[in-house]
């Protein structure tokens, strides 16, 4: 989880924990004092592509974990089509 020690940026691709106790891939749009505001990849596209602010949805701080670069691409090779399934909106 988000706390001193590990810093949150603008851009990197975090897991965040939802209801219930589900774990996302997210991509962050802002971080604020408490909440950390991430959209999906795919929307973060869209918007861009349309010209758009893209959706997204603030989650507390405690619970976004940032991912390193290295576990993120062996993960989405492994679990491609389990992401499809998430919802693109979150």
């Amino acid at each position: 989880m988000a706390g001193p020690k590990e810093k949150v940026r603008v851009g990197s691709v975090v897991r965040v924990r939802a209801y219930p106790n589900k774990r996302l891939v997210r991509r962050v749009l802002e971080v604020r004092r408490l909440t950390v505001v991430v959209t999906s990849d795919e929307e973060w596209l869209a918007a861009k592509t349309e010209g758009r602010e893209p959706r997204c949805i603030g989650f507390p701080a405690s619970d976004v974990t940032e991912i390193q670069t290295s576990k993120l691409k062996h993960r989405r090779a492994a679990q491609r089509p389990a992401l499809r399934d998430e919802d693109p909106r979150i």
